[in-house]
């Protein structure tokens, strides 16, 4: 719980506790929202004594770089290349470019097999999800995965074809 001064309201939060000392306009906005279900003690009533820090929250503008970097922060992520941060969306080469597909639900990964036109494939998919890609026009592989309801989709311009090695696979596929 918030003990200080609410941001220049005047409304301390460890002497003026409770609803009556914050506007019914800010206890409405902090109840409805869950604030006040996750302040205050265990096992006791929700706390409103500090709603009315959502009255000069409302009158700074939110940093977007730093919300998305301090959640970043608080679940340790870091720059993953071509793997989404939570590790469940990949950019993958295909033939003719780039694709990106998620496979964050259960059924995502157990429709795989059905992707690839294989009876089974290993706990990890993404290397054969990986090697299939690289065979298959981008195009067909949108439509194949919209067929299972996977998550893909090809980004716009912008990204270079992946370059083929001397072995025929992408550079992106040695990973």
């Amino acid at each position: 719980m918030f003990t200080g001064d609410s941001g220049g309201t005047g409304l301390d939060c460890k002497q003026h506790g409770g609803v009556s000392a914050v506007p019914s306009r800010w206890a409405s906005k902090w109840g409805s929202s869950g604030l006040a279900y996750l302040t205050g003690l265990p096992g006791g009533l929700p706390d409103f004594s500090c709603a009315n820090i959502l009255g000069r929250a409302e009158t700074i503008a939110a940093d977007a770089a730093t919300l998305l970097t301090g959640r970043a922060g608080l679940l340790g992520l870091t720059r993953r290349g071509r793997v989404s941060a939570g590790g469940a969306t990949r950019l993958l080469a295909a033939a003719g470019g780039w694709f990106a597909i998620t496979l964050s639900r259960p059924d995502d990964v157990d429709a795989v097999p059905a992707l690839l036109w294989a009876d089974e494939v290993p706990d990890d998919p993404w290397g054969s999800l990986q090697r299939w890609a690289t065979t298959r026009p981008k195009s067909a592989i949108i439509k194949r995965t919209e067929l299972l309801d996977i998550p893909a989709s090809a980004p716009g311009g912008g990204l270079p074809r992946p370059a083929p090695n001397p072995s025929g696979r992408s550079a992106s596929s040695r990973a």
